[in-house]
């Protein structure tokens, strides 16, 4: 009689049951029931498990155990499973946990011990009885006399047995002729309560013999043709008036289809269900001999393959089944239960006209390294599905994904050491198939990915205080169909949805930017508010925009609405020509940017209002206008859109003595400017050469400032004139390195600096002295204002000889953003195009 499975039972059966192989994906049915046999085959200990687990037993009394290395005590075990799973453990222990485990599961009273002291230690024994089971033995002085022991102590009513050989025959090159017609006779003697006696097969061994007389037994079930029991076997028990028949093929399969036939199914479509095991391998008889309760209780015949392919007999048995789901069950009821290769089940699952499985394509692929954030594509070839459920340990929980044009894209949220990620799509019968990629971890994920899931290139990221948002420019087609090989900023978002990727300079029609983006003006910037800001040289994004060429304006893109919208003005109201690192408040109000303008004696700093519309500039105490005829490095505004930080050779204030490179701040409500390159106290430089101060940062409040420069007398221990990071806490009056060693003392070799929104963590890149794996390459550090600690964050599956980033920036939960032409994920190349990386937040 067909018993249900519970229908959680279904799902968690269905779970495969091995880690696949690098490459392949898992896929499992909950029409079908799975225990995993591969070309890194799990334990036998482990195969009987998983079948114990997807039996549904009412109640379990007794638990049998043999060992996990022989077959010969296990071949009796049928009749022991009519309501009992078969577990198998090492001969001398210890027992594997995940046996214990089953074992606290089913909560039997007793356990029965197949084979004597040999087969199973007295220690074995001993720690069962220890942990309050009734310990008993089936044994004997051989295979023939353990058998007789379990039909003599498990089945002394039984007057029917099934007869099966106890060795190969004389001579074999193949051991697996002990075994093999056995293979189907479990569930039958499980089903029935018939015992399983051994013969040689030249002469019914007296043991044998001496049963069938004692038990009065009146019919016998010879498994095997006359190669596995002799003519001569089969007189003899004739001779003693004991009716036999026998349940034979031209091969151990065709044995196994006349088993079935005699459980009353001829074909596949006679039984309930179909319990498909491995008939061929060195262990087959695991899962054979393991699997007898599951088709007892489940009235499933079973039936053999044979490595990775279904004999005759078996394709003969299964084919036509027209097994469909009965509309009665439980959607997705499982009809098959393999203990096979995959490829082999899913033939079968074919064969009995199930629907064939969905071969999803995952990029990256199985085995690959993902991290949080980064966006799996999965194609589903021919699934009519339009959408389907997202779960596993790559996910902080279940979503369900639309499906648009044959593919899937599933955000990894929840990636630690190793996850994997279950795709499930509903087949046509009302079934649900799961495919499950496992991946490595990584905290690095690619951000610039193009729209077939790979590298598409980039440089020149930004991110936002809240991590929300990102940007970058490519010249490769992120977004799809919009490819025209120039230069364009875009914008990344990472939704419960999905990674929403929009193309920033566009024109009013949403029209790429004809000119694109030139590689001179500098990195575009973000804020959480939602608004991109960047420079461009194409006129066709605003009428009023200046000449073209290397003329560029600035811009901000409202990521909400999509508008585009000039920015970049001048002190009258005119439209800036060739403004350059351009920058903008978290809320997206105020905008700052480099550039030539009237009023100012060469290149100076100015600040736009698009709120009130009002610009104005950097002016010097007297009220003008600074300008910085050498060029005025690269200005940073604070995210409340209060200060702007930006270097320059010019003594701005009397307090400027030094010859070299300042960083100053300006405070743009009351004018007032500030050194910030000077020592804790105050105290400028002690180098009156020129300082490049390269890259800076600067906080939301404008209090703290990040800053490189190979000035010295900064901070103690800097004595070499080679450029470091520094921090300067503008509230506090201190200042000190951050690019040193472990013993504090400045490394030189450090550039790009940047410093979270909030003041707490700071990136920069350095080639002296990085920190963990990777030492003695260009790389990017991030490090925590607090505490001091740094850690090297460009360090993935590869490890290039040189990561130094073109941009750093770092978001106020310590996740860092940077661009480096190393490739650190499977997914990008091995070219020299640089792409853009975002390290997991800070733990």
């Amino acid at each position: 009689m067909r018993r249900r499975l519970l229908a959680l039972l279904a799902v968690l059966a269905c779970t495969a049951a091995l880690a696949p192989a690098a490459g392949a994906a898992t896929t499992t049915t909950t029409d079908t029931t799975s225990i995993v046999k591969d070309d890194d085959p799990i334990s036998n200990a482990e195969i009987a498990v998983l079948l114990s687990e997807a039996t549904d037993f009412q109640s379990v009394d007794t638990v049998v155990i043999g060992r996990d290395d022989e077959f010969a005590d296990s071949l009796a075990s049928g009749v022991l499973q009519a309501d009992s799973p078969l577990l198998l453990v090492p001969r001398n222990g210890p027992v594997p946990a995940r046996v214990l485990a089953e074992l606290t599961r089913l909560g039997p009273s007793r356990v029965i011990l197949l084979g004597g002291e040999s087969a199973l230690a007295p220690a074995v024994a001993d720690e069962r009885a220890a942990e309050g089971f009734a310990v008993e033995r089936r044994a004997g002085g051989s295979r023939f006399e353990t058998a007789v022991a379990v039909a003599a102590t498990d089945a002394p009513e039984a007057d029917t047995v099934i007869l099966a050989r106890a060795f190969p025959s004389e001579g074999a090159t193949d051991p697996t002729q002990g075994f093999a017609d056995a293979l189907a006779a479990g569930g039958m003697a499980a089903e029935n309560r018939w015992p399983v006696l051994l013969t040689e097969t030249e002469r019914l061994t007296g043991s044998t013999r001496q049963h069938l007389l004692d038990a009065g037994i009146r019919q016998v079930e010879i498994m095997g043709g006359t190669a596995a029991i002799s003519d001569a076997v089969e007189a003899e028990i004739r001779a003693m008036g004991i009716t036999t028949e026998r349940l034979a093929g031209p091969d151990r399969a065709s044995t196994a289809a006349a088993v079935a036939e005699k459980r009353g199914a001829p074909t596949a479509a006679d039984a309930a269900q179909v319990l498909l095991v491995e008939g061929q391998g060195a262990d087959a008889w695991a899962g054979g001999f393991a699997a007898a309760a599951h088709s007892a209780l489940n009235d499933a015949p079973i039936v053999l393959a044979a490595g990775d392919a279904l004999p005759p007999a078996t394709t003969a048995f299964l084919s036509g089944a027209g097994f469909a789901v009965d509309t009665d069950d439980v959607a997705g009821f499982p009809v098959l239960t393999c203990v096979t290769a995959p490829g082999v089940c899913e033939d079968a699952r074919v064969a009995l006209d199930l629907p064939p499985a969905v071969e999803m394509v995952f990029t990256p692929a199985e085995g690959a390294v993902v991290s949080s954030g980064q966006t799996v594509r999965v194609a589903l070839p021919g699934s009519t599905a339009s959408s389907v459920t997202a779960a596993g340990s790559c996910l902080a929980e279940p979503v369900e994904v639309p499906v648009s044009g044959g593919v899937v894209d599933v955000v990894i949220t929840a990636a630690s050491e190793g996850c994997g990620l279950d795709i499930s799509v509903e087949l046509p019968n009302g079934a649900v198939q799961t495919t499950t990629a496992t991946y490595g971890v990584s905290d690095l994920s690619l951000v610039s990915l193009g729209a077939d899931g790979t590298a598409a290139g980039g440089d020149y990221p930004a991110i936002s205080a809240d991590g929300s948002l990102m940007a970058f420019v490519s010249d490769g087609e992120v977004v799809e169909g919009e490819s025209d090989g120039l230069r364009h900023v875009y914008a990344v978002r990472q939704t419960p949805a999905g990674r929403e990727v929009t193309l920033v300079d566009v024109d009013a029609d949403g029209q790429p930017a004809a000119a694109g983006i030139t590689f001179s003006d500098g990195p575009p910037n973000v804020a959480s508010a939602g608004y991109v800001v960047f420079t461009s040289p194409d006129t066709g994004l605003d009428p009023d925009a200046p000449g073209g060429g290397f003329l560029t304006s600035g811009y901000v893109h409202d990521l909400s609405d999509g508008s585009v919208e000039l920015v970049s003005y001048d002190l009258d109201g005119t439209p800036i020509s060739k403004p350059s690192n351009i920058d903008i408040s978290d809320d997206g109000t105020v905008v700052s940017y480099r550039g030539q303008f009237s009023g100012a004696s060469g290149f100076g700093i100015l600040w736009h209002d698009r709120t009130t519309g009002e610009t104005g500039a950097v002016t010097l105490p007297d009220g003008t206008p600074f300008g910085d005829g050498s060029g005025v490095g690269t200005p940073a505004l604070s995210d409340d859109g209060s200060t702007i930080a930006f270097y320059t050779d010019l003594p701005l204030i009397d307090a400027d003595t030094d010859e070299g490179t300042d960083v100053y701040t300006y405070e743009i409500a009351s004018g007032t400017l500030e050194i910030a390159s000077v020592a804790t106290g105050g105290a400028q430089t002690s180098t009156e050469d020129f300082n490049d101060a390269g890259r800076l940062g600067i906080s939301a409040d404008g209090q703290v400032v990040v800053f490189a420069t190979d000035a010295t007398g900064l901070a103690e221990g800097d004595e070499a004139p080679d450029a470091d990071v520094y921090v300067r806490d503008r509230a506090a009056d201190q200042t000190r390195a951050i690019s040193v060693d472990d013993a504090g003392v400045p490394t030189g070799g450090a550039n790009r600096p940047t410093v979270s929104p909030d003041g707490s963590w700071a990136a920069f890149s350095t080639g002296a002295a990085p920190r963990g794996p990777g030492d003695g390459a260009c790389g990017t550090v991030r490090v925590d204002l607090a505490t001091g600690d740094a850690e090297r964050v460009d360090v993935g599956p590869v490890v290039g000889a040189n990561n130094c980033p073109g941009r750093v920036q770092v978001a106020d939960d310590g996740s860092v953003l940077f661009d480096t032409i190393s490739s650190f994920s499977l997914l990008d190349g091995e070219d020299v195009d640089p792409d853009v990386y975002l390290a997991a937040p800070a733990e």
